[in-house]
């Protein structure tokens, strides 16, 4: 007699890709595979159901089915089709994973609190991913969060598990122990009297993979297999007596069995190979687990309001070194954790059961209007029943529906449409779920289109779907309509967008429909710039040490990067003034800090404007115009990026304010100091702006108009640049020269010229010092060269002053003081100040005649003010000179 086809509904489905994780589902329960009974879903696929008792008093009914194969499509297909026949409480999915080699075991359990879906793009990408090349396959977005309440109720009875389970008593030896094993074994048989291995009592325990173990020794040329049966050799002889060394007490125990609560990641991309995890790092850098099919589930089951929790065990690590051993293991210990989790957590259902968003699902279909099934509505709340025309009511805006992504794009929806919108639910066929059918009323006209929505990301098929599935009908009797696609992730290729919009479908990414900017492009533009970087390139940035001053507080740090990230991980806005000296790598900070940040891709888009670069302009729009011009990324919507910055989305990062008023008077830097703070008027906005400390603050303490300024923001924190110490010496020339040995050589050299050592702490200084031969350092040393120590520091002060000079004369920028007139200004300066105690040279004492004769070297006029300006900021301001700024 044929299976029944299966009715009624049930507390929860578990769902499994593959045949052996099904059959390590039906083992569980009294009588095993007996006690469940095979029925039959309408397409006449099989499921098993049966009740199992609950903690709770009474039982549940589970129904347990696998999608056949593995794959997103298939298990997201099976999913649907038997949560609208079976209506289940909870969704569960069930199997095995590929797990993070080092955070988790073989056997463990993994219970999912987040899902990334890890798409592929472009093509050729699933090839691609399986020869381990990363080539940006992966797209990555949230899918689904574990519900807090059962996130909570894992977390706990993941211990008792651990505790009460004889999973850890009955996993499987892993390759590594069951070789360790052998090769003891027959040390002891060869040299100590024991038992040969192939008769030994604990073999079929200890070494399960007896012949797979033999075959990899004998690879690896620690045993061989001759006539005479097993023998080591001496590279046997030697592991063995080295393990022995290391741990005389015996072999480490294994790691205990643990069920672990984590993100996994999961899609069609996620092929074993090798790297596989580190090519998921932009998902989560603890990313436990990877497999195929969880996030199509989930989406499904979040589309539908339906409960679920994921639990996968690890059966390999993902990469070459596979053991195929532990996939029986991992199936059941997946399962038994799975069930006995929903035995303890899950209420039961009552007569009436309502799924997670409260719909009351009766036998049977609602009624459909040729359009997918109109999905069912709350009762209205208190107050009143909206009747719909079908008699369903009608549910209230942001009323009874999961948070999932169609839920928030109808709220966009709601705010960007005129006030009195209507807004309805239907059925689609995958991969949509459900589609929203938008009604406007624009002056007596009514527009009426569908809008769908795709959360993992756009793609050719998925267009093609949508036309055919959804905007088809529509179409037919408004040829003309404009319907809407909104998707996540990456986003869309311009010729997919052509595609559709010749279609009449308007596609729009999620960010881009809520008015906000899509900084990715930005993003990668700017992060291969800083990471191409001649002048600061990444490898040899040494993190430096800062002192952080709040009112009268000061705080030394010495990691400056890892200072930043607390500064800017705040509900409130900052202001952070970062000055220091000339050299102090403020610039370099400013890059790493950048490039970190877009790396990390957290919730702060770091946007750098390198201020030497642009025009003066006064104007906050101007200037970020300007720099994202230079971006390339043309048309910005100005309002929403003052509103991303001030309600915390972006990280604006100034870098040299000196430089954007270099060619004007201190007395005119405040004016252009009011354009850095007007970016920091906002709620939660994060600016951070470098300079020279001499526009602020004077050599006596003395804060300046623009300090005064500054304090008066919300949020505000002064940090200063402090100079290297001997150890961040070091690490630079470990850097620079590529080597500890090479490092300290060079370090001993330095030495033994005088105060060459201590020019060493200004970090520019040192770049420059470290570019200096060998054999250069070697004569000045010894005084009999071509090169004297005399030579050398003309020599860096030249080096100086011709970086100053390209500083100053960016592309575009008016002429300034040539080398030639820096040179006179150092020689002018340095005769004074052999000629005073004072350590410097206040710059409104320069007289008239040394300003005209600068103005006579060069062969631009520059006004009197701005070549002043220039020696106080620039190539005089500092090394070597002493020049205040006054």
């Amino acid at each position: 007699m044929p299976p029944d086809i299966v009715t009624g509904r049930v507390d929860a489905l578990v769902v499994t890709a593959l045949e052996d994780e099904l059959e390590a589902v039906l083992a569980l329960g009294d009588g095993g595979r007996d006690g469940w009974r095979e029925a039959r879903d309408r397409g006449g696929f099989p499921c098993w159901l049966r009740e199992i008792p609950g903690e709770r008093g009474q039982p549940l009914r589970v129904a347990a089915a696998c999608s056949g194969r593995m794959g997103e499509r298939a298990a997201a297909l099976r999913a649907q089709g038997l949560i609208d026949q079976l209506d289940p409480g909870c969704l569960a999915v069930a199997g095995v994973c590929a797990g993070r080699r080092g955070e988790v075991a073989l056997g463990d359990v993994v219970v999912a609190d987040r899902v990334y879906s890890a798409g592929e793009r472009g093509e050729g990408a699933g090839e691609r991913a399986a020869q381990g090349d990363a080539g940006g396959l992966f797209h990555v977005l949230e899918a689904y969060d574990l519900e807090r309440t059962w996130g909570l109720d894992a977390a706990r009875f993941a211990q008792e598990f651990e505790r009460s389970t004889a999973l850890a008593r009955e996993r499987p030896p892993s390759r590594s122990s069951q070789a360790r094993w052998l090769l003891h074994a027959l040390h002891a048989f060869q040299a100590e009297g024991g038992p040969p291995p192939a008769a030994h009592p604990e073999r079929a325990r200890r070494c399960p993979g007896w012949t797979e173990r033999l075959g990899e020794l004998e690879a690896q040329g620690v045993l061989r297999i001759g006539d005479g049966g097993l023998e080591l050799t001496e590279a046997g002889v030697a592991e063995v007596r080295r393990d022995r060394l290391l741990h005389p007490d015996g072999p480490p125990p294994p790691r205990p069995f643990r069920v672990h609560i984590g993100p996994i990641a999961a899609g069609e991309a996620a092929h074993a190979g090798p790297g596989l995890f580190e090519r998921l790092v932009p998902a989560g850098p603890r990313v436990l687990g990877v497999e195929t099919e969880a996030a199509a589930i989930a989406h499904v089951a979040g589309r539908l309001g339906r409960r679920s929790i994921i639990a996968k065990a690890v059966s390999d690590h993902g990469d070459h070194d596979r053991d195929d051993g532990f996939r029986a293991f991992a199936c059941r210990a997946s399962a038994e954790f799975l069930l006995a989790f929903l035995r303890r957590h899950l209420e039961p259902a009552r007569d009436g059961h309502a799924s997670r968003d409260g719909h009351s699902a009766p036998n049977g279909h609602p009624p459909r209007d040729g359009r997918g099934r109109r999905l069912p509505r709350l009762p209205a709340r208190a107050g009143g029943v909206h009747a719909g025309p079908r008699g369903d009511d009608i549910v209230l805006p942001g009323e009874g529906r999961s948070d999932d992504f169609l839920s928030r794009v109808e709220r966009v929806c709601r705010l960007r449409e005129p006030e009195g919108v209507e807004i309805e639910w239907f059925d689609a066929p995958l991969p949509f779920g459900c589609y929203l059918r938008v009604a406007v009323n624009e002056g007596g006209i009514i527009r009426i289109a569908p809008l769908a929505a795709l959360e993992s990301g756009i793609s050719t098929e998925a267009v093609s779907a949508f036309l055919e599935s959804i905007d088809a009908s529509y179409r037919r009797d408004d040829p003309g309509l404009v319907s809407t696609l909104v998707y996540g992730g990456e986003p869309a290729p311009e010729a997919l967008v052509r595609y559709a919009s010749a279609r009449r479908v308007r596609l729009v990414r999620f960010l881009e429909y809520q008015g906000l900017i899509d900084f990715r492009g930005y993003l990668a533009w700017q992060s291969a710039r800083l990471e191409r970087d001649p002048t600061y390139p990444p490898a040899l940035y040494v993190d430096q040490r800062i002192a952080i001053t709040v009112g009268q507080e000061e705080t030394l740090h010495e990691r400056a990067l890892d200072a930043f990230a607390e500064l800017l991980d705040s509900d409130h806005g900052r202001f952070v003034l970062v000055l220091g000296d000339f050299g102090t790598g403020k610039t370099f900070l400013l890059h790493e800090l950048a490039r970190r940040m877009g790396e990390a891709g957290g919730p702060l888009t770091p946007v750098l404007i390198e201020m030497r670069a642009l025009e003066k302009a006064r104007d906050l729009s101007a200037l970020v115009a300007q720099h994202l011009a230079l971006a390339g990324l043309g048309k910005i919507d100005l309002p929403a990026f003052r509103h991303m910055l001030s309600e915390g989305r972006i990280a604006l990062l100034f870098d040299g304010f000196d430089e954007l008023a270099f060619r004007v008077t201190y007395d005119r830097a405040v004016e252009h100091f009011d354009t850095l703070l007007q970016a920091a008027q906002g709620k939660a906005a994060k600016v951070v702006v470098t300079s020279r400390s001499q526009h602020f603050v004077s050599e006596q303490q003395v804060k300046t108009a623009l300090a005064e300024k500054a304090a008066l923001l919300p949020g505000y924190r002064l940090v200063w640049l402090r100079p290297f110490t001997g150890a961040q010496i070091r690490r630079f020339l470990v850097n620079r020269l590529g080597g500890e040995e090479a490092a300290d050589a060079r370090l001993r050299l330095l030495a033994d010229v005088k105060d060459l050592l201590g020019l060493s702490v200004n970090p520019r200084m040192l770049g420059f010092i470290a570019e200096i031969e060998e054999a250069q350092l070697r004569q000045a040393k010894a005084g009999d060269g071509e090169i004297t120590s005399a030579g050398l520091y003309r020599l860096l002060l030249d080096r100086w002053l011709v970086w100053e000079y390209e500083r100053a004369h960016p592309r575009g920028a008016q002429p300034g003081l040539s080398v030639a007139q820096r040179w006179r200004a150092v020689t002018e300066l340095a005769t004074r100040l052999w000629h005073r105690t004072e350590q410097s040279v206040n710059v409104r004492e320069l007289s008239a005649e040394l300003i005209a004769a600068l103005q006579a070297l060069g062969r631009h006029e520059l006004d009197a003010g701005v070549t002043a300006h220039q020696i106080g900021c620039g190539s005089t301001g500092g090394w070597g000179s002493g020049c205040a700024s006054g």
